[in-house]
């Protein structure tokens, strides 16, 4: 039997740690434009970024980003809306059907451990231009 107490008692705001996988976010603050990280919240009407509940910043809705588990080769994390460099193509990493796909043009691959030596090159919130080869 599982002392779900013990747990609590372990677990910390920032991780957000549920059923053995780590939900962080990042978005963009609307105040300045710069790319925050924490955890999401959204209050029916808008859409924020923070740290265990305090220090609260309002981000763009469509800059909502879900961290996907992964790292690329250089060990930074790699979040919907990055940019990899992989298979020899810029692909975004997108969220549908409920996986994380790299997208390249029409054609998707599912994002998994498996996909070899990919490199965040960038993302489509600091460097919109590097999706114009990806669509």
């Amino acid at each position: 039997m599982t002392n779900h107490s013990e747990n609590a008692k372990t677990a910390t705001c920032d991780n957000n740690v549920l059923a053995n996988r780590l939900y962080k976010f990042r978005g963009v603050n609307k105040s300045n434009n710069e790319i925050i990280y924490g955890n999401y919240y959204f209050d029916g009407k808008y859409h924020f970024i923070d740290k265990c509940f305090e220090h609260r910043k309002e981000v763009y809705a469509k800059s909502v980003s879900q961290f996907t588990g992964l790292k690329d080769i250089e060990g930074k994390e790699i979040y919907e809306g990055d940019i990899i460099l992989g298979y020899n193509n810029p692909h975004v990493v997108t969220f549908a059907d409920g996986a994380f796909y790299l997208t390249y043009k029409n054609s998707s691959v599912r994002l998994s451990r498996t996909c070899g030596a990919l490199k965040i090159i960038g993302n489509i919130f600091e460097n919109p231009e590097l999706t114009q080869t990806t669509s």
